[in-house]
């Protein structure tokens, strides 16, 4: 329901509207306790440092171990 595209529209229009209010409702956060909106941001980049980390993580165990990686779709050249 959220990757419905309008033919007219072209853009998935639910999805926008979706993160639209998301982001609305983190701001009302910042408005009610400062402590609370930097603990949310606080988690939200240690996540992100986490998915790099456990991506990196599992394609140096593959190198340690010898075994070749999955083809991929692009290479960036190489």
């Amino acid at each position: 329901m959220l990757s419905y595209v309008k033919p007219g529209w072209a853009i998935p229009l639910n999805s926008i509207l979706v993160c639209f209010i998301v982001t609305c409702l983190l701001s009302l956060i910042n408005i009610g306790s400062a402590v609370a909106f930097n603990a949310i941001v606080s988690l939200d980049a240690a996540a992100l440092f986490l998915t790099y980390a456990i991506s990196i993580a599992c394609i140096l165990i593959k190198r340690w171990r010898g075994e070749p990686l999955r083809p991929r779709r692009w290479s960036l050249g190489k």
